[in-house]
């Protein structure tokens, strides 16, 4: 390796070592990522089939006379988005209050009924039309109601090891739904949270919310709902994650409690995925306060422009950055066989490829420089961490020999020819494993290879690498013993 550059350490590849946190962090708060898969697949928006599938068809496969649209039973897969307002008429905020054994649920309804008149509102006939101004209840087993035991461990607030079979032991719930105009849509969030958190205290029990699927404990549910709850999506939304064959789709939960289709965004290299989850919450925040997308099939967003409704420090970002243009077009998402278009497909400028998710990325943070180190050919240290990265690589084929498994990631440190003829060592995402060869996504930029970028896709042979970062679906990494010698060294 005379003369190559070893390429370590870019902003991705840190991030997957160290989660360690950068600055944008205050700019939204985000589901972390492995939690997100593992709930994803265990949940998958209540469906139990969505994570292996294939994609859809891409939005070009539209009739080739369909219109921009937002109505209802017009949308088709693919259409653009017209730009029209989104928002239903009509809004609802949906809670569930887990209710202990021993504790009255009907009880625990009246005095949320008793809030709830004390508010102004009137209870509603559940089998009634809803109307502005009103509650309604229904009160049963917290399976029938919609609470999923098994999102617990990832969507769970504040629970520590009691709380966990305390819930667990829970038979009953009290399911509260509160109804407003569009145009209340703050008050009625602020609302609907007043009374689940009241109804939690009265029963000393938890809290669900319908849209988001999070459950909370009494003290988690105060810090999230607090009682100035603004219409800030970081606080109401979450974003899953979920595998699709090779790379992963992100999709809001949680867009309905403002009336408001759901984002899907497929395609994504986890090594982008948490960045690109940041730029979707700035994105659902557009809508939410907007309520339509820019023009036909056009979602221009702009962190500045949402930073009152966000918070943090999305208006410090430098004039040029923190912009994206989405094409917006209907979509199925991951549920090819759901006849209906209900969620907003993204795409990015160029189309829905590795390499353009990563110009999105660079076009709203920035882009942090790659540090490139030189390392000599004969390193007797660097060559014995090499030699013990392929033997652990060697005993690892095995376990990825269907594929990386979800909650995993696997990088590897490969060569590439220079427009010299040396080598330059850059760090690949690995998708697919076969035999002696890896396909995979490129995450650093080259210095001396032409032709060649970041989030391109790429091939590597096994027998050239050079090193390895295994991230488990524990958290725990193995690997990239490379790098540390490089830091330790403080080159």
């Amino acid at each position: 390796m005379q003369g190559a550059r070893s390429e370590c350490c870019s902003r991705s590849e840190r991030r997957f070592r160290y989660r360690r946190g950068v600055n944008r962090r205050a700019l939204v708060a985000v589901v972390a990522l492995a939690a997100s898969l593992a709930a994803s697949l265990a949940a998958c928006k209540g469906r139990d089939k969505a994570s292996s599938r294939a994609l859809p068809a891409p939005s070009d496969a539209a009739p080739s006379d369909a219109r921009p649209t937002t109505d209802r039973e017009h949308r088709v897969a693919g259409a653009a988005v017209a730009a029209s307002p989104l928002v239903a008429p009509l809004l609802y905020g949906d809670y569930l209050v887990m209710v202990p054994p021993g504790v009255d649920a009907a009880a625990v309804r009246d005095r949320i009924a008793a809030t709830a008149r004390a508010r102004g509102l009137t209870i509603a006939d559940p089998d009634g039309d809803p109307s502005p101004g009103t509650v309604a209840f229904a009160i049963g087993a917290p399976a029938a109601l919609g609470y999923q035991a098994d999102t617990l461990p990832y969507f769970g607030r504040g629970f520590d090891d009691a709380e966990t079979a305390a819930i667990g032991a829970c038979e009953t719930a009290v399911a509260l739904s509160v109804v407003a105009r569009a145009e209340d849509v703050a008050e009625l969030h602020r609302t609907a949270a007043a009374l689940a958190r009241d109804g939690a205290a009265g029963a000393r029990g938890w809290i669900v919310d319908q849209y988001s699927a999070e459950i909370f404990t009494r003290a988690a549910f105060d810090k999230a709902r607090p009682a100035d709850l603004g219409l800030d999506v970081t606080r109401l939304l979450v974003i899953h994650a979920v595998p699709a064959d090779e790379l992963i789709f992100l999709e809001t939960r949680g867009m309905g409690r403002f009336g408001l289709p759901d984002l899907y965004l497929p395609g994504v290299p986890t090594s982008y995925a948490e960045d690109l989850m940041m730029v979707l919450n700035v994105t659902a925040q557009t809508l939410v306060d907007q309520h339509q997308v820019t023009t036909d099939g056009v979602l221009a967003v702009d962190a500045r422009k949402v930073a009152a409704s966000l918070g943090g420090d999305v208006a410090t970002l430098p004039p040029d950055l923190g912009k994206v243009t989405w094409t917006a077009t209907w979509s199925t998402g991951d549920d090819d066989e759901d006849p209906s278009a209900g969620l907003i497909e993204l795409t990015p400028p160029g189309g829905n490829t590795p390499a353009h998710l990563r110009e999105v990325v660079v076009g709203f943070f920035g882009s942090d420089p790659d540090e490139i180190h030189q390392v000599a050919d004969d390193d007797p240290e660097m060559l014995a961490a090499r030699d013990r990265a392929r033997a652990a690589l060697a005993a690892l084929a095995p376990h990825f020999a269907q594929g990386v498994p979800a909650m995993e990631r696997l990088l590897v440190k490969a060569p590439f020819k220079t427009d010299g003829g040396g080598a330059e060592w850059m760090w690949v995402e690995v998708t697919a494993w076969t035999g002696g060869t890896m396909a995979g996504i490129l995450i650093n930029e080259p210095a001396q290879v032409s032709g060649l970028h970041n989030g391109d896709r790429v091939e590597v042979q096994v027998a050239e690498l050079f090193d390895y970062l295994h991230q488990r679906a524990d958290g725990t990494t193995a690997g990239g013993e490379t790098n540390q010698i490089l830091e330790r060294r403080g080159r």
